[in-house]
């Protein structure tokens, strides 16, 4: 996910949506992404 180039910084608030039958798991996935550090 490329959320640096949309000029997000620590401190900023995302807001995401899913919809569908893993939509949970996708909001989780996203979750455990930041919190790992995107990968950076």
């Amino acid at each position: 996910m490329k959320v640096v180039a949309l000029g997000v910084v620590k401190g900023h608030r995302l807001r995401f949506v899913a919809t569908g039958e893993q939509a949970q798991q996708a909001i989780a996935g996203i979750g455990e992404a930041i919190n790992a550090g995107l990968g950076e």
